[in-house]
């Protein structure tokens, strides 16, 4: 009963990746081969029924997409290109990590009580005001807001308390890197200005790693560098996308700009 089902719906998902970008195409054409072999190696009928009832899901709305309704793009954009789902962290795993870094361990002889490093390229990411509404400060990554006063042996807390446990002090600097994570919008390419009177430009990740080499400033080439993906985006939109968001009402009042 199963082959017949996935013969008919994999046929139908492929033939409904009509979008307007290639790269679109491609991501749902990818996705249905492996959403539906995870369903044929799914031997459990309960758990393979939910699956296929998700397929199902993902290709109704893959279709009033692709019809013009606007709801359903703007829920396959954010997957498509790594806002959300599995791509997301896919996409940020490069910039995790930094393996120049070592930090020593909280806890004396526990190697995984370190504290998570953040790369350089995560430290811009978090300190930015793009890829989210309220930034974090260099001094919040290095002593997160959740961590408790008394983390400071020779703080007034701690005198009249009494230290932090490490073990907690462990788990609130984890916890903390894990929200910084799940606040980042991962870049797809990024631009390179290669002198201060010249237009940016997006180069490959070749050329990135050029420019990296050279300067170690540069970031790390990114999983999606020189793909096209941003032309396709601005061509997606109708136009130029602008490197800063609108203003907020509250910013135009306190600027005295009209909307």
């Amino acid at each position: 009963m199963l082959y017949p089902l996935v013969t008919v719906l994999y046929p139908s998902k492929l033939q409904h990746c009509l979008l307007p970008a290639r790269y679109l195409r491609q991501f749902f054409a990818v996705r249905a081969r492996t959403d539906l072999d995870a369903v044929v190696a799914t031997p459990e009928p309960a758990l393979r029924a939910r699956k296929l009832a998700d397929v199902a899901r993902r290709v109704r709305r893959l279709q009033h997409a692709t019809e013009g309704d606007d709801k359903a793009f703007n829920c396959v954009l954010p997957i498509t290109y790594g806002r959300t789902g599995k791509l997301r962290w896919e996409l940020l795993f490069p910039v995790r990590t930094d393996p120049t870094a070592s930090p020593t361990p909280i806890i004396r002889g526990v190697p995984s009580s370190a504290p998570a490093p953040y790369s350089p390229e995560l430290r811009t990411l978090l300190t930015t005001p793009l890829p989210h509404t309220k930034p974090l400060t260099p001094a919040d990554l290095k002593s997160p807001r959740t961590l408790l006063r008394t983390a400071d042996p020779t703080s007034d807390e701690a005198i009249l308390r009494g230290p932090l446990s490490k073990r907690r002090e462990v788990n609130i600097r984890h916890r903390a890197h894990d929200a910084a994570l799940r606040r980042v919008a991962p870049p797809l390419e990024l631009a390179v200005r290669p002198a201060p009177d010249e237009p940016p430009v997006i180069p490959g990740p070749s050329a990135l790693a050029a420019f990296r080499a050279d300067d170690a400033t540069y970031p790390r080439p990114l999983a999606m560098q020189g793909l096209g993906l941003m032309r396709d985006i601005e061509e997606l939109v109708g136009g130029t996308i602008h490197a800063t968001p609108p203003l907020t009402k509250r910013e135009r009042r306190a600027a005295k700009v009209s909307p």
